[in-house]
């Protein structure tokens, strides 16, 4: 047992798997994670707990969130211009949606919601979710 919660995992992929994060959230998370000072990533029973180095704000990983950012830009820096919200576990921190989930919008009846993929302008390739296409990056 770690001290921040249930059992380590030995990475993020295997954390994910485990909690059956749907596989098209996958590399947006592993976006969102990329750059940060985790010292790694721990059980719970509702989410993925990633513990920062620096003793900031642990990020909650659900399937369809990740909750616990120090601002927006933390999120915008990484995965461009997504779906952010204020969140409600501490003052200034930040929460952000993934590509699927089933938060609520007020436009959408049925809860669920999928970001649509672009294309490349310049090669026509599918890009990620980042907004910068790997084939021509």
């Amino acid at each position: 047992m770690s001290a921040g919660g249930g059992s380590r995992y030995q990475s993020l992929e295997d954390a994910l798997r485990a909690h059956r994060v749907p596989l098209e959230n996958h590399r947006f998370i592993a976006e969102l994670m990329a750059g940060l000072d985790l010292e790694g990533y721990s059980e719970t029973s509702s989410y993925i707990k990633a513990v920062r180095a620096d003793g900031g704000p642990a990020l909650q990983i659900a399937s369809g969130y990740t909750n616990g950012f120090r601002s927006e830009d933390e999120i915008v820096s990484r995965v461009g211009d997504v779906e952010r919200w204020p969140s409600g576990r501490g003052s200034g921190l930040w929460g952000v949606s993934h590509p699927v989930h089933s938060l609520r919008s007020t436009g959408d009846a049925a809860g669920g919601r999928q970001r649509e993929a672009a294309l490349c302008p310049v090669c026509g390739s599918v890009m990620p979710l980042s907004g910068v296409c790997d084939m021509c990056a």
